[in-house]
């Protein structure tokens, strides 16, 4: 834990962080310490400096074949992004207090939601749904005017908390579908972008990128512009968000579409992904779209037969095809 990890020597399919009773997102004193997320009332002591001298993304650590890991320290007292507010079986932003609360109701072995903060207080009160391949957030109302940046980093049970890099100039793709009439898509970058993040129409962020794949949590946190991206007591507290664990889970069914059920690539699923590809899905765009799928591939905002043969595999068993975060170019 105190000294740097060779790449390939990670767990990649592994997480390490769980979700109490409370709701407060508790992560294993054995990979960073003793550090709390925060969800359930805003407190989170975070990252300390990273082992590395300056800032260098996960990728570029791989290349030269070491992976930092992130420590303990103090937080800068900045405000946290937010989960972006999930709907329920009847189309209604389902509240809460508990992660049980988010899956009560919910039909499945495995209802993929979890009590996340959607207003900035702190404290968990709404449910986000578990995407394959998206991390969905909005913009502090709290950072309104102020120029900042977002860093990604993957939860990981074996090589801690490792930083992934930061999110990069955002692209407009329209909704066509419940959900956000534009989704404001990022991808995953070496190099700090920074905005006033509120000025986006929808205030919705698409994270997709290689590094987010099936079966991960990932800590998103802001910094201000300005301040040194190698002090990690910069950093805000984070926002811990998983991606769904059963490849292929897009959908529960239903009109509008309930959350992902933990039911793996059923013909509920595959359904949802042609409907998609006719633009009458009853689900939001970013939880359908799955493929490409195979190796480094990057998701593309675009719901078609593809997205649907991706469902086929996982109804056929097979695994999830697609490269580990840490295997990303």
């Amino acid at each position: 834990m105190c000294g740097n990890t060779t790449a390939g020597n990670t767990a990649a399919g592994n997480t390490a962080a769980g979700v109490t009773a409370a709701g407060n997102a508790t992560i294993s004193t054995t990979m960073i310490g003793n550090m709390r997320s925060g969800q359930g009332d805003g407190v989170q002591r975070g990252f300390a400096r990273s082992l590395v001298p300056g800032f260098e993304s996960a990728r570029r650590k791989r290349a030269r074949g070491v992976v930092g890991i992130l420590l303990v320290g103090a937080v800068h007292a900045y405000a946290a992004p937010l989960a972006n507010d999930a709907f329920d079986v009847n189309g209604m932003v389902k509240s809460c207090q508990t992660d049980a609360d988010c899956k009560a109701g919910e039909t499945g072995p495995d209802p993929q939601t979890v009590c996340r903060d959607s207003t900035g207080d702190g404290v968990a009160n709404a449910c986000y749904v578990a995407r394959q391949r998206y991390l969905s957030i909005r913009p502090n109302p709290q950072t309104v005017g102020m120029q900042h940046a977002y860093r990604v980093s993957l939860m990981t049970g074996t090589a801690g908390t490792v930083a992934l890099g930061f999110i990069g100039v955002p692209t407009d793709h329209p909704g066509l579908g419940p959900g956000p009439s534009l989704f404001h898509v990022v991808r995953i970058e070496d190099t700090a972008h920074y905005m006033d993040w509120n000025t986006l129409s929808t205030g919705v962020i698409s994270i997709a990128d290689c590094e987010v794949s099936i079966g991960h949590e990932y800590l998103i946190q802001s910094i201000e512009f300005g301040l040194d991206t190698e002090d990690e007591g910069n950093y805000s507290a984070g926002l811990l968000l998983p991606t769904s664990r059963h490849f292929g889970d897009v959908t529960g069914g239903g009109n509008p579409g309930g959350p992902p059920n933990g039911a793996t690539g059923t013909l509920v699923d595959v359904f949802a992904t042609i409907r998609g590809a006719q633009a009458t899905q009853n689900e939001p765009r970013d939880w359908l779209d799955v493929d490409p799928v195979s190796g480094v591939a990057v998701p593309n905002m675009v719901v078609g037969l593809a997205d649907t043969f991706a469902i086929v595999i996982a109804f056929q068993q097979q695994p999830y095809p697609g490269a580990a975060p840490l295997d990303c170019p």
